[in-house]
């Protein structure tokens, strides 16, 4: 197996851990509201001194052995480290004209990146696509268009212009079989899709059952692994920040009482949550 994907079994079903690159942050987009005394307990010192940060993307893909299901699509061409998507999943025998379903934690560029290959055709050509209807209407609305362009939804410059423009370039290809979900639901058996908001207004977990066991896939409800034992940390792309923290908790809650496994989007690996206190941690 190629080291971009990381196979497991969750009960009957195979699944993978499947890179499309990594990106690099400013320490104050991933930590908005981190208090700097406190970051020193939790991360390394080269990565204070550096103030920055090297944050993986990675997909999930289920095989159930009735579907393929595919969560994101990655970044595309976001950033010269990114686009590696499409490339791993045929290194690991994974045909993107496999895939039965993708589905959209949200509609952030890194996460839906990958619709449209550089040949302009779909890259999931047999795939139908699932979001939550109000994930869809708030990126599309006029008044979170034109806070985009003027750069005011995050204070974040120019990235703002390119959301803009990453959602008109790979969600128009797809819009013909792209389905709006108004709320939880479970999308094949044993893959339910749970609203999971804050970070975006629709931004959805999928949880993945199979037997006895559960693989609980959050996104980007944590961007960072020090926010497992601090979920009141924000990063700098959350809509409403207070309503996240009340989601991380809520997951955390959720992966430690059913011992769920647990992975994201930017989160290296697999891992279970365990209670540690009045907190949570990884093992």
């Amino acid at each position: 197996m190629q080291r971009d994907t990381l196979r497991f079994q969750v009960g009957e079903f195979t699944c993978y851990r499947v890179s499309d690159g990594h990106n690099i942050y400013p320490l104050g987009a991933i930590f908005a509201d981190a208090p700097a005394d406190q970051l020193a307990g939790v991360l390394p010192p080269g990565e204070l001194a550096a103030g920055q940060l090297t944050i993986p993307y990675t997909a999930l893909l289920a095989d159930t052995g009735a579907y393929r299901i595919l969560v994101d699509t990655g970044a595309g061409p976001f950033a010269a480290t990114t686009g590696g998507l499409v490339n791993n999943l045929r290194a690991a025998g994974l045909a993107p004209e496999t895939v039965d379903l993708v589905v959209f934690s949200h509609a952030h560029p890194d996460h839906i990146g990958g619709t449209v290959g550089e040949d302009g055709h779909a890259a999931f050509p047999n795939a139908r696509f699932l979001m939550l209807r109000a994930e869809f209407e708030y990126w599309m609305t006029d008044a979170t268009q034109a806070k985009l362009a003027s750069g005011e939804l995050y204070g974040a410059g120019p990235i703002e212009q390119l959301i803009c423009d990453w959602l008109h370039k790979y969600l128009p290809p797809i819009e013909s079989r792209l389905e709006l979900l108004e709320r939880d639901a479970e999308i094949a058996p044993g893959v339910h899709v749970i609203p999971a908001l804050g970070h975006t207004p629709g931004h959805l977990a999928v949880m993945i059952s199979s037997g006895r066991q559960q693989l609980l896939y959050v996104g980007d409800a944590f961007v960072h692994p020090a926010q497992i034992g601090r979920p009141e940390w924000n990063c700098m792309f959350e809509t409403d920040r207070r309503r996240a923290e009340e989601t991380r908790r809520q997951l955390l809650d959720r992966a430690a009482a059913d011992r769920c496994l647990l992975a994201a989007t930017h989160l290296p690996g697999v891992a279970r949550v365990v209670r540690r206190g009045s907190g949570y941690g990884l093992e």
